[in-house]
């Protein structure tokens, strides 16, 4: 059983209420008194079955069943507009067993085409297997049979295209964090996979997958010869848009909007576009921090790395603090989420630093690299100790920071012996400049910033949300204490 303390008082106030108010009905005193300490006092666990003065048996038993309460409770308050339709496919035992036949194949005919609409060939399949049972004995056997058996394959078949949409997202992440060349060779297959599927049905469902792996490729991945034949990344964005417009009844489109809004801001702030940018922007931000829950989707922490950029841009990086105290008060990421994870840390410190709070910032890189094993995410790795260099740095901490900085041109220059790295060399040899007391140390430094602005056009890309202007070369370039 999951920690119900934990889930209750995370419960929010129109939910609580409505649970509190169905045990007062009931008169389930003991329920609702359990219920009330858990919301708002701290007592123990003994402390309550104390109170309560039951056996710890009962208290254990007391517990199980008010998680199944609120459960129950949270499934009716989340059921969506297909809840009808699926409960229809409840009654169809009492249609096969105690309807008149006649009835019953009208019935479950109505419901065929109901299920049809919501491309629903999952709960198709029960309709299907009743009107088999109904026409056993006339030719219409051998139709439903084959329709019964299609609907079979094609659930197996939305089943696979999320199973590979989840997949894809996984390693998605997983590139970005480690930049590793093998785990490009998986995106190809995975995107046949899904051209394969979505060639095999006509459906709407399917069409979405494909069209949102095809998207998240064009715009986070460096393979530009496999998406050549894609429709342009806009195009397919407008096609996204118009599927889920067009079935505003689906329960998980209204989710998926939230993707679609997440790749089209994406795509205009890649080409720079503000303005078109911004109609998306407040939609995905306004949804923080639900949507950094749809991690099987889509690489989706990386609007935080994109708003940070985006707020250098429009030179308001001063609102970052008060936002990710705001937007993510009751958010807890998961740590074994590397790569998302990662993104939320980055978004915390860059907060801070854009705040002149390095020491928070210092405090929260140095915290991920205690907390997280990044041996498989080595560009992670190498881009967060910059960060924390630079932070250390602008503390007057040079022990601390010449000590790391040691070690990442080791660890960079072995990287960089097939290419690929000269952005985070420049980077280095900027932090580097700042121990050189000779004459004109502000060039020094200028020179290198200009040199990583130049060679961070790359698909080893990072650091990205640094505002190096003048000001930040002369913060640098301050006389070392």
């Amino acid at each position: 059983m999951l920690n119900i303390k934990s889930i209750i008082t995370k419960l929010k106030e129109p939910e609580y209420k409505a649970i509190l108010l169905k045990l007062q009905e009931a008169k389930a005193e003991k329920f609702q008194k359990l219920l009330e300490n858990y919301r708002e006092s701290s007592l123990s666990d003994d402390e309550i079955q104390e109170e309560l003065s039951i056996s710890s048996n009962a208290f254990y038993v007391l517990k199980s069943r008010l998680y199944e309460k609120i459960q129950e409770q949270l499934l009716d308050q989340s059921v969506g507009p297909k809840t009808d339709v699926l409960r229809k496919i409840i009654t169809i035992p009492k249609l096969l067993y105690n309807t008149q036949p006649e009835i019953s194949i009208a019935i479950l005919s109505k419901l065929e085409k109901d299920l049809i609409g919501h491309d629903m060939p999952q709960e198709l399949t029960s309709v299907y297997a009743a009107l088999k049972k109904l026409h056993l004995h006339t030719d219409k056997y051998y139709e439903y049979s084959q329709k019964y058996n299609k609907h079979v394959a094609f659930t197996l078949a939305l089943d696979k295209a999320e199973g590979i949409l989840t997949e894809f997202s996984k390693h998605l992440g997983d590139y970005q964090a480690s930049r590793d060349p093998g785990i490009l060779e998986y995106f190809p297959v995975l995107k046949n996979e899904m051209a394969s599927l979505s060639r095999l049905y006509d459906s709407h469902h399917l069409k979405v997958a494909k069209l949102l792996m095809n998207v998240s490729i064009a715009l986070f991945l460096p393979l530009e010869e496999d998406i050549l034949n894609d429709e342009p990344v806009e195009d397919a964005l407008r096609e996204l848009e118009q599927i889920l417009e067009s079935h505003p009844t689906d329960g998980k489109y209204q989710y998926l909007q939230g993707v679609v809004n997440f790749l089209f801001f994406e795509y205009y702030h890649k080409l720079g576009i503000g303005k078109k940018a911004d109609q998306y922007f407040g939609s995905v931000n306004m949804s923080l921090p639900s949507f950094l829950f749809f991690n099987h989707l889509t690489y989706c922490s990386k609007f935080l790395i994109s708003k940070i950029e985006r707020y250098v841009q429009m030179d308001i990086t001063d609102k970052l603090l008060e936002e990710s105290h705001t937007d993510l008060a009751e958010f807890e990421p998961d740590v074994n989420d590397i790569p998302n994870y990662v993104n939320y840390v980055i978004y915390k410190a860059g907060s801070a630093y854009y705040n002149e709070d390095y020491g928070d910032a210092s405090m929260h890189l140095s915290g991920l690299l205690n907390d997280v094993s990044f041996k498989d995410h080595v560009h992670a790795d190498i881009e967060i100790k910059l960060f924390l260099i630079l932070t250390y740095s602008l503390q007057n901490k040079y022990d601390l920071a010449w000590n790391l900085l040691r070690s990442v041109t080791r660890k960079l220059k072995e990287l960089n012996k097939s290419g690929g790295y000269e952005n985070s060399i420049a980077f280095a040899n900027m932090l580097k400049a700042q121990d050189q007391q000779s004459g004109g140390l502000n060039e020094k430094i200028s020179k290198q910033v200009n040199s990583f602005k130049l060679l961070n056009e790359c698909p080893n890309k990072m650091l990205s949300y640094l505002k190096l202007d003048e000001a930040f070369i002369k913060l640098l370039s301050k006389p070392i204490k």
